[in-house]
């Protein structure tokens, strides 16, 4: 899963797709994803503006951790 501006990664999606590959498109808010718990082996997120640096390095691994 990717989280970007749909604008910019619309394309990716479409290229996956046509592959064969399962790709999703989702506006990402402040509410909880549409998708069930423990559904996903990599998510990623363009421009989301999250301090990965401010919570250092157990940070990433704690969500590394709840989304594996």
């Amino acid at each position: 899963m990717s989280f970007a501006p749909k604008d910019e990664h619309e394309a990716q999606v479409q290229f996956a797709l046509e592959r064969g590959i399962p790709a999703i498109s989702a506006v990402m808010g402040s509410q909880r994803l549409p998708f069930p718990s423990m559904v996903f082996d990599v998510v990623h997120c363009a421009r989301c503006r999250v301090p990965w640096h401010a919570e250092g390095i157990s940070f990433r691994i704690q969500r590394f951790q709840y989304l594996s």
